[in-house]
């Protein structure tokens, strides 16, 4: 309800002045000022309020603001280049203060710093300058509001030599993060070769170090240096005289057949001898223990553990003086864990206190795990319907379903080679609403079959994600070079009950093994070193199943057993194999160690303290015990110092009481040389108890498992004609079949999206799945996330035929990201990959998943109202985007809403397109902002749903009156007055025609009037009969004529008004007379 509260007035000094008709009463009031000179400067609003001797002042200052408004633009830009987003800084040149600071994704080349003072306080204009933060491999200039950063470009260039005909393929590496950047193929005629458009720098502005490394090529050989290429063929002559060669020298052995009979003769009469009886001595016991396999040097994520009680391992470390097989973390293993945030599902070393404990505990069953990942597969795990290979042909057979969770339905064909990162990116996609999976997967190479697949899990914008990885056969031109080390000692005397003996059912496997592996096979080369207490007899490499089998003796040797030996024996051979060939050694021995070297020093390799030196010169033990003596002070020999090569010696402050400790630092000294080689071991019938070494089983469990390259790698014969034969089938599968060999699986997050971990925010065990067609599987992988790359590293990951992993977790797109835009595809993950072998350059690439939100929508709703803020029908509106497509139209309801349903978060530009009946259209182009949160912000000013107004005024119009004589318009007649009313008969407004016989009603709504003559012009009659008028849309005002008759007056000479007067008087006396005699009666 509006009403006068007091009375404004405006001073002579420009204010104004409200005068308060009651200053008691609460009285609220709204003070509205119009700016009117163009927004030229800060404005002062001043209210000051006096009652009685109490004054009150308010002061409110409106600053000018402006929108600063500027583009960013990419020169020499490739086309597969994403740029990163510039950020960009607006600051005050007088203060250097930055005022704004703006993200813009490389997408969007516009950008806009909105509500900017314009003036100081003083109202003195603000200076403003634009600043950008660097871009690694941009240099960028800065033209007033114009962003412009020009790429930065690298190239590698190097000339070709090729006398092999042969194509080839290189590969441009960025030594800094060793990441495969292109790679190129090169026809043979190729003569030079460039390699354009690379990033000069990194990230972090730094130049770029380049190098170029060919792939292998059959038959070819690739040499680069200072990046020109030379190739030249592979001579197989050469190779032919070199095997000629090693067959000579493998033949030899077969040419002594007297030799080999005197032998024979040997053995035969030293069995049918007695055996000498073991001279019995004091027993001087030292706990024995072993260095054992340092684990990889590597900050890793265990999520299964090889299951080996403490308790076993207290007792290799009960005497600290002794070298012992404790693994102890590296400095470099603990800086690098020190920078990742890991979870850590650690073995623990274990120490005197925690024996008791870990004793109770019980023991794991190795089924379980198996069980546990089997239980969630519902399907076949084999990877066949669809498949890719690596040279782009695709199976249509659908014989068994995908691995769980990939779904493919949709599979499309695809042309080119699947094995590397640019055509893993041309391949189609199987897209859903809002996530989209790469088809048809799995990707098959030579290798075996790659997939990556994400699906919901039920939350909104969070995926879940597998990384599946499948050994298969290989078959790869990699040639396999392998020397078997064989005891050929005294230990292999023992007899069964068939009449063969140990060595004779351990020669039977080794020669079935040696036939699987080389009959048909050209790529495997096999050597033979027999050993006892010194080296029998070893040969060359050779693929010749014949020649290899001949060099195997047929009796054994009633010696010694220097193990140390044999492996030095099969280093040297297996040196001699080319670097690009597979290598790996086999040693089978049926006792304990009964020689070495003396050791000269001791050190540490990868965390294990070892013996480092030997003196060769010198040969400890007697040949028949595994453990050196104490001296005894009771023994006159020990006075002497007769047989101090079999006693227990010291190197500083360490003591060497068994030949294990020797051999099996020989072992770990060659692992390290090595890495990449294969070094398996083979105990046969260990558990015998004719052995009489005084070594414990577990003592020669321990050692064999500590010389193998991998704890997987040691194998137990419990006899050599069952067993045997199924730990050399194992072997020979993991050398020559699993495609996956400590293998690498490097995954990261996408840009866009977070890990998810779980309620806590913190990832554990929990937040991923590991599963894996067997425990041995599972447990060799070890898994790893860095907080600060946020990428999973699988390492550990062996893999054959049949084999599989998978690498289950969740992932969230980042909606609330300020750089995120709706209905964009975001890529889950960056680049995934594997590196098949750690001697390989292999790098296979898994595709890669995308996922977008669809743009938030609300419900766009505000009032339409009249002059008098009453609700107004049927005004209809028009929403338009930014470019201008027409996005909605709506139109005013019976109380006033126009409700935009649905609409997407964004900015729009809202207009009036058409007015009520009677109503002027709103001509504003309102500036509409539909933010994230469902409110709107029109015009600067945020609303909620219903709270904005947008008032039509009505359609004023005005009618004009034109009063004339009848009969002829042009005799137009003045002092004629008209009434307009409205059809209740309510008077509008009362006007006069003037000289010109016309007369104007003003400020009419459009609708129907009552024009009525209420007095008509002198001499005229009175028409008082209503004229209905309409006042419509026409541009031109209502024009009414209205025409008046002449009255008529009496002629000039008549009988004038008497004889009408004496009439009158005599009917007014008669009417007398009547109502006289009607009372008499």
């Amino acid at each position: 309800m509006n009403e006068t509260v007091g009375k404004l007035k405006e001073k002579n000094d420009g204010t104004y002045s409200i005068q308060l008709d009651s200053p008691s009463t609460v009285t609220d009031f709204t003070l509205t000022t119009k700016i009117t000179d163009q927004h030229a400067s800060n404005y002062t609003l001043t209210v000051e309020a006096a009652l009685d001797k109490d004054n009150a002042k308010a002061t409110d200052v409106h600053h000018t603001r402006q929108n600063i408004e500027g583009t960013v633009t990419y020169d020499n830009l490739p086309e597969d280049e994403n740029p990163p987003a510039t950020i960009i800084h607006l600051i005050d040149t007088a203060t250097s203060e930055t005022v704004g600071t703006m993200e813009l994704p490389p997408g969007e080349s516009s950008f806009t710093f909105e509500d900017i003072r314009k003036y100081n306080d003083d109202n003195s204009e603000i200076i403003y300058e634009m600043k950008t933060e660097p871009l690694g491999n941009y240099s960028t200039t800065l033209e007033g509001t114009t962003v412009v950063h020009e790429y930065l470009e690298a190239a590698v260039e190097g000339t070709v030599s090729n006398t092999s005909g042969t194509a080839f393929s290189i590969e441009v590496v960025n030594d800094k993060t060793g990441a495969v950047v292109r790679t190129i193929a090169l026809e043979p005629a190729a003569k030079s070769y460039a390699v354009e458009d690379l990033p000069l720098n990194d990230a972090d502005g730094n130049t770029i170090p380049y190098s170029i490394h060919p792939i292998a090529q059959e038959g070819a050989e690739i040499t680069v240096k200072d990046n020109n290429i030379e190739v030249n063929d592979i001579k197989i002559e050469e190779s032919t005289e070199e095997v000629a060669s090693e067959e000579t020298s493998v033949e030899q052995p077969e040419k002594s057949s007297e030799e080999t009979s005197s032998e024979e003769t040997t053995v035969e009469s030293s069995e049918e001898s007695p055996e000498e009886a073991p001279i019995e001595k004091e027993e001087i016991k030292t706990p024995v223990t072993v260095p054992v396999q340092p684990e990889e040097e590597t900050t890793e994520v265990s999520e299964e553990i090889e299951k080996t009680t403490e308790e076993e391992t207290e007792e290799k470390s009960e005497e600290p003086e002794v070298v012992t097989e404790e693994a102890k973390l590296s400095e470099s293993e603990s800086s690098q864990s020190d920078e990742k945030t890991d979870i850590e599902v650690s073995k623990e070393e274990p120490t005197e206190e925690s024996t008791e404990e870990t004793k109770s505990e019980e023991p794991i069953s190795e089924e379980a795990p198996k069980e546990e990942a089997l239980s969630e597969l519902n399907q076949d795990p084999q990877f066949m319907p669809r498949m890719f290979t690596a040279s782009g042909i695709m199976s249509t057979e659908v014989e068994k379903p995908l691995f769980p969770r990939c779904e493919n339905s949709q599979a499309a064909p695809f042309q080119g080679i699947a094995n590397n990162q640019a055509n893993i990116g041309n391949m189609t996609w199987q897209e859903h609403e809002l996530y989209r999976n790469r088809t048809p997967q799995p990707i098959k190479y030579d290798e075996g079959y790659l997939q990556k697949c994400a699906q919901p899990n039920g939350t909104k914008h969070s995926y879940s994600i597998d990384v599946t990885t499948q050994g298969t056969t290989t078959t790869t031109s990699k040639p396999l070079d392998v020397v078997l080390v064989l005891d050929n000692s005294g230990s292999m005397r023992k007899q069964y009950a068939d009449g063969t003996t140990r060595w004779q059912r351990t020669r039977a496997g080794v020669v079935d093994f040696v036939t699987k592996m080389t009959e048909g096979n050209d790529n495997v080369r096999i050597s033979i070193v027999n050993y006892a207490e010194d080296i029998i007899s070893s040969s060359n490499l050779s693929n010749d199943t014949a020649s290899i089998i001949s060099t195997i003796p047929r009796n054994y040797q009633n010696e010694g057993t220097f193990t140390q030996k044999g492996l030095r024996e099969g280093k040297k051979i297996l040196e001699g194999s080319p670097d690009e060939n597979k290598q790996a050694m086999i040693l089978l021995t049926a006792g304990a160690p009964t020689y070495s070297y003396r050791g000269e020093s001791v050190g540490v390799i990868s965390g294990v303290q070892i013996i480092n030196e030997f003196d060769e010169r010198y040969i400890m033990g007697n040949g028949s015990d595994y453990e050196l003596e104490r001296e005894s002070w009771l023994d006159w020999r020990d006075w002497l110092n007769l047989d101090w090569r079999e006693k227990i010696y010291r190197i500083f402050d360490k003591y060497i009481t068994n030949h294990g400790q020797p051999t099996i630092s020989e072992a770990i000294k060659i692992q390290n040389e090595k890495p990449d080689w294969q070094i398996y071991t083979v105990g046969i019938d260990l558990e015998d108890g004719s052995r009489n070494d005084g070594a414990s089983t577990k003592e020669l469990g321990d050692m064999l498992e500590s010389i193998a390259s991998d704890p997987a790698y040691a194998f137990s014969s419990a006899n050599p004609i069952n067993g045997l034969p199924g730990a050399l089938n194992d072997i020979q599968e993991k050398m020559s079949f699993d495609s996956f060999i400590k293998s690498e699986i490097t995954d990261s997050i996408g840009d866009m999206y977070d890990l998810d971990f779980g309620s806590d925010n913190k990832l554990t065990s929990t937040d991923y799945t590991l599963t894996a067609s067997s425990p041995e599987i599972k447990s060799s992988a070890q898994i790893n996330y860095n907080s600060k790359s946020r990428t999973f590293t699988v390492t550990g990951v062996n893999l054959g035929e049949g084999d599989w992993l998978n690498l289950n977790y969740n992932v969230k797109l980042r909606t609330d990201d300020p750089n995120f835009k709706t209905d964009t595809w975001y890529a889950m993950n960056k680049r995934t990959t594997v590196i098949p072998n750690r001697s390989s350059n292999r790098v296979l690439d898994y595709p890669i998943p995308e996922a977008k939100a669809l743009p938030k929508k609300y419900d766009f709703i505000f009032t339409k109202t009249d002059e008098n803020d009453e609700p107004l029908a049927n005004a209809k509106f028009q929403l338009k985007s930014n470019d201008g497509s027409v996005s909605a139209t709506a139109t005013s309801a019976s109380d006033g809403k126009v409700d935009f349903k649905e609409v997407t978060v964004g900015k729009y530009i809202l207009t009036e397109t058409s007015a009520p009946h009677g109503y002027q259209p709103d001509g504003i182009k309102y500036s509409v902002t539909i933010e994230k949160d469902g409110t709107y912000t029109i015009n600067g000013q945020t609303y909620t749903a219903g709270s904005f107004h947008i008032k039509n005024m009505p359609k004023l119009s005005k009618l004009k009156v034109i009063n004339y004589v009848s009969g002829n318009d042009s005799d137009v007649l003045p002092g004629a007055t008209f009434e307009l009313r409205d059809l209740e008969g309510n008077t509008i407004g009362t006007a006069t025609t003037d000289e010109n016989g016309e007369l104007t009603f003003s400020d009419l709504r459009y609708g129907d009037y009552l024009l009525v003559m209420t007095k008509a012009p002198e001499g005229h009659k009175l028409d008082a009969q209503p004229t209905k008028v309409t006042l419509g849309d026409e541009e031109t005002d209502e024009v009414v004529k209205v025409s008046n008759d002449q009255q008529v007056l009496p002629q000039t000479g008549g009988i004038g008004t008497v004889p009408f007067f004496i009439i009158g008087l005599l009917l007014i006396l008669l009417s007398l007379i009547s109502k006289y005699r009607l009372n008499i009666k």
